[in-house]
Parts: C-alpha cells; structure tokens; sequence
C-alpha cells in the first residue's frame, strides 16, 4: 500500500515535468524555425534588391542608348555666317565671317581694335595677313598671290614706307617711300637703282646710268 500511496505521489509531478520538458523541446524547435524563416527572408530580399538593380541599370542603359545620337547621321560641318568669340565680359576677341573677296579671320584687341586681320588679297588669288595699329591703320601685310609674295610696312599714319618683293618679271623689287612716295627703288630685272630727283623729267636718277650702245660702237669702229 505504501508503494502504490509513493507512486500516486510521484506519478503527476512526473507528468507535469514531462509536458515541460515536451514544452520545451517544442520553443526550441519553433525558435529554430523562426530563425532560420527569418535568415531565408534576408537572403530573397537581398536578392530581391539585386535583381532591382540590375533590372534598373539595364532600363538606363537601354533609355541612354535610345536616346544617344546617332553619330553616323550628324553632319560633319558647322555652317554659319559668322562666328564671334568673346571673353566674360562680352568683349569681343576673334571674329571669323565673310568679307569681299573671301572668308576673314580678325583678331581684337581689349579696347575693340583690330589688330590682326587673316583673309585673301582684293583680287582674291592669294592671301594676305595684316597687322594694324590701334587707330586701325596698316602697319605690316604678308600677301602670297600667284604671281609672287611680297612684305609691306607702313607708318603710324598708314603711309607706306617699304616694299619688297617681286615685279611681273619674277625678280626682286624693292621700294623705299616717304610719306607714301617711292624715293628708292631696287630693280634685280634692270640691275638698276633709283633715286627720287625732282630736277629731273622721269623724277628719278638710276645707278649705272644706261650708255648709248650705238654711239659705243660707232666709237669703237673709228
């Protein structure tokens, strides 16, 4: 009897801890659970995001190409009848248009003056580069026409003073002025030189002054 009394006793205190123990066992394998639900959802969301980006890189770089020029249809030239450069204060500094006889390239300078001037001669066969002053007169041209190049200086008063370069034979030339007024010309074709002289007919005196041929020869025959 006093067993049957110790294991009436014995029998619900091992029953409750059995269902503790089973309650137990249970939160361990339901936190495990959650754990691991929890571990998978980070990973698809993750995934998730990567897959948005790249989903939105592939919509940019698919829009920036529908959108890109097509290079194969622009049109390699850039028509206009002038262009103007100027600094940040709206001074204009370089001005490229067309003129009289062709295209021009003038240069300016901060006070608005032209300075340097690229285009073709007046006759249009060749180019000429000028350099101006600040009251805009010539003071130096380059030209390079079909018949030769020559160099031009000039005065303050855009007068000429020198000219060298060729006459319609092809030879040198060269001319000194005053005031604009030959006084010395140097002529490789005459194999002369010549002076201003007022006293005579032509207004010049040339060095070696041209002998009579014939009265040499007649000379020479005596």
């Amino acid at each position: 009897m006093l067993q049957v009394s110790v294991y009436c006793l014995i029998l619900p205190t091992i029953i409750n801890n059995t269902n503790k123990i089973y309650t137990f066992i249970f939160m361990v394998n339901l936190e495990h659970k959650i754990s691991s639900l929890e571990t998978k959802v980070q990973r698809l969301t993750l995934l998730n995001g990567i897959l948005g980006l790249c989903f939105l890189t592939l919509l940019f770089v698919s829009a920036t190409r529908s959108n890109a020029p097509n290079f194969a249809q622009i049109e390699p030239v850039v028509k206009a009848n002038r262009f103007e450069m100027v600094n940040e204060a709206g001074k204009t500094l370089m001005v490229l248009e067309p003129r009289q006889t062709t295209g021009s390239l003038a240069i300016y300078n901060m006070q608005g003056k032209e300075i340097i001037t690229l285009s073709a001669d007046q006759t249009g066969s060749g180019a000429l580069v000028q350099l101006n002053n600040m009251v805009n007169n010539s003071n130096l041209q380059l030209s390079n026409k079909s018949d030769g190049c020559s160099i031009k200086l000039f005065n303050s008063q855009g007068q000429a003073m020198l000219y060298a370069g060729n006459d319609a034979a092809g030879c040198g030339y060269l001319n000194l002025a005053q005031n604009g007024q030959p006084q010395i010309i140097l002529d490789a074709n005459a194999k002369q030189i010549a002076v201003s002289n007022p006293d005579s007919k032509t207004k010049f005196s040339t060095f070696p002054q041209k002998t009579n041929t014939t009265n040499t020869n007649s000379n020479s025959n005596k």
